[in-house]
């Protein structure tokens, strides 16, 4: 079923729908790459882990088990996808440098900011505990032919969880309007808060 007819049968209403190949989501995604690399956010190395085909994921080592059919075989925890241990170059966001401004965040800026409360904990949780990674956000295009190109180097596509999340800006006009909707309250995934 198409995604505008099923949003009609299920009686849910928006002021903009929008697909990621639209143009105005590409163009939205290069500004925000750009940003990203103009602040040093965005570098290049070598990228290794447990990847999951199915999810388009890398795990880390604390989200993966053997799987309970075949204990040779290791599965994604959260969804208990296959997975096997890869390493490629890809580029990388520097995530690292967010956890100390993200732990003060959630606990004296804004501690109320993600909602239910379970989700908040689990997240300073995972940020007092541990340290917080860079992640990839971009795979060989010999590996992952759709998407979005890396801007300056068409050997990688951009990983699919930047370019989506880019999709709240998109809806909004972005990069030519930046007031995109009401700041108290924002909904997102428990995925994607990670």
């Amino acid at each position: 079923m198409h995604s505008q007819t099923l949003a009609k049968e299920a009686d849910i209403s928006y002021t903009r729908f929008i697909r990621t190949t639209e143009s105005s989501h590409y163009d939205a995604v290069k500004h925000v790459w750009a940003a990203l690399v103009s602040k040093g956010l965005i570098y290049q190395a070598t990228y290794s882990g447990w990847y999951s085909v199915t999810d388009e994921c890398f795990y880390t080592d604390s989200q993966i088990t053997s799987s309970i059919e075949s204990p040779d075989c290791k599965v994604a925890i959260e969804t208990g996808s296959a997975v096997e241990y890869s390493s490629e170059t890809n580029y990388m966001f520097r995530l690292s440098a967010f956890r100390d401004p993200l732990l003060q965040h959630y606990q004296t800026i804004q501690p109320a900011s993600v909602f239910p409360e379970t989700h908040r904990a689990r997240l300073q949780e995972t940020l007092e505990n541990g340290v917080l990674e860079d992640i990839s956000v971009s795979r060989p295009r010999s590996r992952l032919s759709w998407g979005i190109p890396v801007p300056g180097d068409e050997e990688h596509t951009m990983y699919v969880w930047i370019d989506a999340l880019i999709n709240y800006l998109t809806v909004v006009g972005y990069p030519e309007t930046t007031n995109a909707w009401p700041p108290d309250i924002q909904l997102i995934g428990k995925d994607i808060v990670r």
